[in-house]
């Protein structure tokens, strides 16, 4: 009885350990401007005219008081209102396109509390004074409606929102997009969080992988002999390389972090000085509704990554795989595990499938442990 609860426990670390490094990668997914940039404007020109570029702006007003008159319900929520494209700013079931200044979108949260229910377009609602027509949900629950602005709009638009290409230089980008349309701000640099996200998962794993290689690079070497340390050596470059495919490594140096001339001594210390005051931004402007969904989704991924890392401490401590069949009970437990979450929890769409450390950590894992525990016997 003692033995199975021992099992049971061990198996349930695991699970444990399993969520929250899919939990991590989930939230790590969220795209966080990859393509989109997202200026904190200084002050905006009266007419900003034809452009070259895809941009919206928008600002956010807090509490504002929604209403549906014929079902005597009401909600606050916060009000942002755009000039341009709205899936630059937030993403919903539909996009408001410019002009359509009858429309709004509302999320799950506002959806729920002023109607009960999600299916809800066509319907009718009040923002003061003014009459609006429910055109498509936002994702999310953050309580917010989004409108596009009129001539009549009152709000602050305070932000910018430009698309950027991978190809394109992001500095350089923003100093023309500021010289073509009079647009003066500073960048809110939240492509950090999905780097800071990424980064910390992988040294995680590594450290993981690493420390799991080592105690099998100890025993090995105590043998000595020629034979052992050919074994090693296929051993850690087999491992290394799998390791690297699984982690998903993609060793780029972004071209804005490159100078124009090697000459440009000054290039690095500018760049430091830049990243410090990015990260200093970052943390300290005050964040709108769609800011702060990043903001929640970046501290909900490290929290995640945490617990994995305690949770995979304590479960590859106790586990032990002395057989192949061990090894083969364990890797279809945990790819079963792994297909399971994949169909009822991730929402359609997510790159989260296609992730190897979500399929393949564990089983590379269980690998490194059926080694550690024979190699003895193998050499």
């Amino acid at each position: 009885m003692r033995r199975i609860a021992g099992y049971m426990t061990t198996l349930l670390l695991g699970a444990g350990c399993f969520i929250c490094l899919a939990q991590t990668l989930l939230y790590g997914q969220t795209d966080t401007g990859k393509d989109t940039c997202i200026l904190q404007t200084e002050a905006l020109p009266d007419e900003t005219g034809e452009s070259e570029f895809l941009f919206t702006l928008w600002g956010e007003s807090k509490n504002i008081p929604i209403t549906v008159p014929n079902l005597n319900r009401a909600a606050d929520a916060s009000l942002i209102t755009v000039s341009g494209n709205s899936d630059l700013v937030m993403s919903g079931s539909r996009i408001l396109d410019s002009g359509d200044t009858k429309s709004c979108l509302i999320d799950e949260k506002v959806s729920m509390e002023l109607y009960g229910s999600t299916a809800i377009c066509g319907e009718k609602l009040m923002i003061g004074s003014r009459e609006y027509e429910v055109a498509g949900i936002l994702y999310g629950d953050s309580g917010t409606v989004l409108v596009q602005a009129d001539q009549d709009t009152k709000a602050i638009l305070d932000r910018a929102s430009l698309r950027i290409s991978d190809e394109e230089n992001v500095q350089e980008t923003i100093r023309r997009f500021s010289s073509s349309t009079g647009l003066q701000g500073i960048r809110i640099p939240l492509h950090l969080y999905g780097i800071l996200t990424r980064g910390l998962l992988r040294i995680l794993i590594s450290l993981t992988l690493f420390l799991l290689l080592f105690r099998i690079f100890v025993k090995i070497r105590a043998y000595g002999s020629i034979k052992s340390i050919f074994l090693l050596l296929i051993l850690v470059l087999l491992s290394a390389g799998a390791c690297i495919w699984i982690l998903d490594l993609d060793i780029r140096i972004p071209r804005e972090m490159l100078p124009s001339k090697w000459s440009d001594f000054e290039f690095w210390s500018d760049l430091l000085k830049q990243k410090t005051e990015e990260i200093s931004l970052l943390w300290t402007t005050e964040k709108s509704t769609p800011e702060l969904h990043y903001f929640m989704n970046f501290l909900k991924s490290v929290l995640s990554g945490l617990g994995a890392a305690l949770l995979g401490t304590l479960f590859l401590n106790r586990v032990k795989i002395k057989n192949l069949c061990g090894l083969a009970a364990m890797t279809v437990f945990f790819l079963l595990l792994s297909f399971s979450f994949a169909v009822f929890y991730v929402p359609d769409g997510s790159a989260l499938v296609q992730e190897r450390v979500f399929w393949l950590f564990f089983p590379l894992c269980f690998w490194l442990k059926y080694l550690d525990a024979t190699v003895h016997s193998i050499l």
